[in-house]
């Protein structure tokens, strides 16, 4: 495992809200039936970290790389299986370069990641993201909408400014999801600001790059412009996903709600087995 310092962002911009910090720490650790909230206990005389700080963590760990609520807690076996065997080929492209990311950070070599939406192209980037992770890498997410959104920001906030040049230009696995939507007609102060980090990412320190998109590469130029998409096709190869990858993510929350309730639904409400007792409808 490779150990690294995880940048630090100082902007509300990036950095985790101290709001969700509380969140995390509440779920993780204050409510820890085991150390009472206090993150240590006494084992056999000696103090020791209790394993909800290790929770605690891996959690910020994915707070701090912005990758959304949403996909945190999912891994590759949420995957529909016939999604799976649909898109086998690509599949096992993505395994091959999960398990060469060391190469992939000393190449630069990335992915664009293209289909429709539904296809599971973001979801399929935060397997990729959390990876590199739990290896030591720094990594993160982010919709092209946000980036163009702090790009804005920088222009009069230092802060910000400084801190989007970290994430562009520093981090290792860098994940700009839907980079198709809202790049096209900014005003040309974002594309000088945007362009020269990506330079510098692409073709000085040769950082990989992982991008999703509705929009064919080929046919990329046309929203990005065709500087950004020069780099693209010199370091970013094309994985198209066709399909739904979500139905068996839906089976398991209709299987949740639908199958081991017990209320008894009437006419015009319905009323628990609870109620049935206390006489409440």
């Amino acid at each position: 495992m490779v150990k690294k310092i995880p940048i630090r962002f100082e902007s509300d911009t990036f950095k985790v809200s101290s709001d969700e910090i509380l969140v995390l720490k509440k779920r993780y650790c204050d409510n820890c039936t085991i150390c009472k909230g206090t993150r240590i206990f006494d084992d056999a005389n000696n103090l020791v970290k209790c394993e909800c700080l290790n929770q605690f963590n891996a959690a910020y760990t994915l707070a701090h790389a912005n990758i959304p609520v949403a996909f945190r807690e999912l891994t590759s076996q949420d995957i529909d299986e016939c999604f799976r065997q649909e898109n086998r080929e690509y599949f096992h492209r993505v395994q091959l370069y999960t398990q060469q990311q060391d190469k992939a950070l000393e190449t630069g070599f990335g992915l664009f990641l293209q289909g429709t939406n539904g296809s599971g192209k973001s979801f399929i980037a935060t397997i990729i993201l959390k990876h590199a992770l739990r290896k030591g890498y720094s990594g993160y997410f982010i919709l092209m909408s946000d980036l163009i959104n702090a790009s804005f920001e920088a222009l009069s906030n230092a802060e910000v400014r400084k801190d989007l040049e970290k994430l562009v230009v520093q981090t290792d696995f860098l994940v700009i999801d839907k980079i198709d939507k809202g790049f096209r007609d900014q005003n040309d102060n974002i594309q000088k600001m945007l362009l020269p980090l990506f330079k510098k990412r692409c073709d000085y320190f040769k950082k990989p790059l992982i991008v999703t998109s509705n929009v064919a590469k080929g046919s990329i130029a046309q929203t990005v412009g065709k500087t950004i998409a020069a780099m693209f096709t010199e370091r970013l190869t094309e994985i198209t996903f066709t399909g739904n990858y979500r139905p068996q993510i839906l089976d398991k929350l209709e299987e949740d709600f639908f199958q081991t309730g017990t209320a008894t639904f009437t006419s015009n409400s319905y009323i628990t087995p609870e109620d049935k007792k206390t006489g409440n409808d």
